[in-house]
């Protein structure tokens, strides 16, 4: 297929929950940084999906035939469907808000809140967001989750001029707010 699923966690490998999502998150700011500095035209677009579960099923499934060592679990299937939103968002990467939360108390990392997505196969929505290195130039950010406030409050003009504003503050512009400019003008 056109995916790679990676996974850390389990009895063999050492670790609680919080270092494994932070290995796993750090892995996917770092995965991108290479990868974009490899400028390589089959890699244009990689995008990083990711999810926390409390309970995973992790070990060889199948059959004698074809059998894999790997996790199986809600959060893998949410983590397929971060992954699968990241083209619709024009982000990198996204993580669910369990994964955040375990990453609290980390300093290198910082967030982008993206609002909610609802996910199919799912009662409830789903907070999003994007990991960045937390040592790159953010400023931006802050412009960002105003005009995520300001959507969420229904303040749509207010909203597009902050998009607008994060998009040309970002160095190279904000994928992600043009596309939420987008989505704002036609509604």
């Amino acid at each position: 297929g056109d995916c790679v699923m990676s996974f850390r966690g389990g009895n063999l490998v050492k670790g609680d929950q919080k270092e494994h999502a932070y290995r796993v998150v750090r892995a996917a700011i770092e995965s991108t940084t290479k990868i974009r500095e490899l400028n390589d035209s089959h890699f244009k677009r990689i995008r990083i999906g990711g999810a926390s579960g409390e309970e995973l099923l992790i070990g060889a499934f199948g059959t004698s035939r074809r059998l894999s060592y790997t996790v199986l679990g809600d959060s893998v299937n949410l983590a397929a469907r971060l992954e699968s939103a990241c083209k619709k968002t024009k982000t990198d990467n996204l993580f669910c808000k369990r994964t955040r939360k375990l990453l609290n108390e980390r300093k290198d990392i910082a967030w982008r809140r993206l609002g909610d997505l609802e996910i199919r196969g799912k009662k409830e929505s789903v907070v999003i967001f994007e990991a960045f290195d937390s040592s790159g130039d953010l400023e931006w950010m802050e412009v960002f989750h105003q005009g995520i406030a300001a959507m969420e409050a229904g303040e749509t003009a207010a909203a597009i001029a902050l998009f607008q504003d994060a998009d040309t503050q970002r160095e190279g512009g904000d994928p992600a707010s043009v596309a939420l400019i987008e989505k704002l003008g036609q509604d």
